[in-house]
């Protein structure tokens, strides 16, 4: 793996960015101690049916890779079966927390358009939810470690949704310049190498997505199928995953 990106890179210093298409792997990693936090302590069968299936969800979210094809104009993130998964069965048990952090499904990047299309297409729904770009007001830092071979540099934020603080630490490559990185972050002077999110409250979650390689690819950078897909808002979309609830749930 470091071997691949040293390789890389070393092509990078002596080509030109334009017109390239890249592809790079990134893998999650959920922390230990606040997982901790959020399993029922409680030795009945309940409790123990959902701890097993949160368990599961958690392991099947790791076993799958999470790529980013791009270009210098426009991006794709997706989650992806790995060849050690069997198909669709780690995207099945981990689309539950996944959908939580907003990567259980491909995402469209336009840096022409500055805007996200998250590609939705399950329980009778089939639309693209528009999101804004998002200005995460990143504190530029010079502290800088090698990791895989790409020496990168660090940044800070702090986001605040719904009264809930989110803290979020990213690393960065100046020397691949492109301002994408996993799910919906952006906006540094180079690809986001690594990046870990981490809610302030005792029960939630804390992850990091860290690239795990990247290429060269001939693969065409696929733009958001807006002729063929519903548009709509993040606020819609609650709204309809509301009303279905209410059909399961009546009283």
């Amino acid at each position: 793996m470091r071997y691949l990106i040293l390789i890389f890179f070393s092509f990078v210093i002596s080509h030109s960015f334009a017109q390239t298409n890249f592809e790079a792997t990134y893998q999650i990693k959920f922390d230990n101690e606040k997982l901790k936090n959020l399993y029922k302590e409680e030795s009945s069968r309940d409790a123990m049916q959902y701890n097993m299936l949160f368990k599961t969800m958690i392991k099947s979210a790791e076993s799958l890779d999470y790529k980013i094809l791009f270009n210098s104009s426009n991006a794709v993130f997706e989650p992806t079966e790995t060849l050690t998964v069997k198909k669709n069965k780690g995207l099945n048990f981990g689309s539950g927390i996944l959908t939580t952090i907003d990567a259980e499904a491909k995402i469209f990047t336009s840096t022409e358009c500055n805007e996200y299309y998250k590609k939705i297409d399950a329980g009778g729904v089939k639309a693209l939810v528009l999101y804004p770009f998002k200005n995460f007001n990143w504190k530029l830092t010079n502290q800088n470690k090698v990791l895989n071979g790409l020496k990168i540099f660090k940044a800070n934020t702090e986001l605040n949704r719904n009264n809930r603080v989110i803290l979020i630490e990213a690393w960065y490559c100046k020397d691949l310049p492109y301002s994408y990185g996993p799910v919906m972050f952006n906006g540094l002077p180079g690809l986001i190498v690594q990046v870990t999110i981490e809610e302030k409250s005792k029960n939630s979650l804390k992850y990091t997505f860290s690239m795990e390689s990247i290429k060269k690819t001939s693969k065409a950078v696929e733009k958001a199928p807006k002729e063929t897909y519903k548009i709509i808002s993040e606020r819609e979309l609650n709204e309809i995953f509301a009303k279905m609830n209410s059909n399961f749930n009546p009283h």
